[in-house]
């Protein structure tokens, strides 16, 4: 998955993974995260600060209930576009991106 960070595209790689997601508030700023997570998607954290959080692919496999029982796929959550640690990150993201993509 692609686009701008703090959109959601590790929650959406967790939720289609059937892991289970609890609202939660920090200063008026509501969000998912991950109620109980598994050793499989415990590096895939759910940002709650205006900070990125994702700096390496994750990688999430979708539950049978999302795909079907014999399909296979898997979803790639890439570093966001615009992360907000400054140019060096920017440019590990593309690096991150064109690696998962060649």
């Amino acid at each position: 998955m692609f686009g701008m960070t703090r959109r959601g595209k590790t929650t959406f790689g967790h939720y289609c993974a059937g892991e289970p997601l609890q609202g939660a508030n920090n200063k008026g700023s509501y969000y998912y995260k991950a109620k109980t997570s598994n050793n499989r998607y415990k590096k895939a954290k759910i940002g709650d600060t205006a900070n990125s959080e994702t700096q390496i692919p994750n990688y999430f496999y979708p539950s049978a209930a999302i795909v079907g029982k014999n399909q296979k796929l898997v979803i790639i959550d890439c570093p966001g576009f615009q992360d907000s640690y400054g140019c060096h990150r920017i440019i590990s993201n593309a690096y991150f991106n064109y690696r998962v993509f060649s």
